[in-house]
């Protein structure tokens, strides 16, 4: 929903067309899931990403909002942004205040939210507007307690500061392919299309040693 981040990530949309797309997708009497990611913006866009994708959501009033977290593949502009310094990861704090941020800032009645990706470090699972105080109150569960959150190595083998050989290492402690072979537990953006035929407009979420085969496109900005 922020278009300076949507801009910077060469998503070749800005935030007005994006919410009309999804309000043509209504208008045409078919489901529409959308999807968005934590840490985008990195900690100088953690504000205006949490709240003006907060707001492109209630414009579109989807069926179905999934959230991810930012996670890193090598070989790709983010990555090398990371290394160089010029893009700043969000901590663990920072993802659930941007969290908090977007879920305050939430009004879709109706729409099914779902944070429960591999690369989440938090479960959140509930219905807008119903169930939105209760997901709040878990992620200030998690703010005071972090041992709450998914352990880091659990979520993705890459790190930009890890050397090639700490990286093959962790690959193999790692979660299969996000979707339909997530970890048990992990109700992935895959399985979607069962519910009542949704069309799912984004990546193929995959993590750990698949990743070359299917990478996660939504944390690689498109090449100039």
């Amino acid at each position: 929903g922020c278009d300076d981040v949507l801009k910077r990530m060469r998503k070749g949309h800005m935030s007005a067309e994006i919410v009309e797309m999804g309000r043509k997708v209504r208008r045409c009497g078919m489901a529409l899931s959308v999807t968005a990611i934590t840490g985008l913006g990195g900690p100088e866009l953690l504000e205006r990403h949490a709240i003006e994708t907060a707001e492109a959501f209630n414009a579109m009033n989807p069926e179905y909002i999934g959230m991810l977290t930012l996670m890193v593949e090598p070989e790709t502009p983010l990555y090398d942004w990371v290394r160089d310094g010029s893009f700043q990861l969000l901590t663990q704090p920072q993802v659930l205040e941007e969290t908090r941020l977007l879920m305050e800032h939430l009004d879709s009645p109706g729409s099914v939210f779902r944070m429960n990706h591999a690369s989440n470090y938090l479960v959140l699972k509930g219905t807008l507007n119903r169930d939105k105080e209760a997901m709040l109150r878990t992620i200030d569960a998690a703010e005071h307690d972090l041992s709450r959150l998914r352990p880091e190595e659990w979520r993705g083998p890459v790190k930009p500061n890890e050397t090639a050989a700490e990286q093959r290492s962790a690959a193999a402690f790692l979660p299969g392919t996000a979707g339909l072979t997530a970890p048990a537990g992990d109700d992935t953006i895959g399985p979607i299309s069962k519910r009542g035929g949704m069309s799912v407009l984004c990546a193929r979420p995959t993590t750990g040693l698949k990743r070359r085969r299917h990478p996660p496109v939504w944390c690689c900005p498109a090449p100039p």
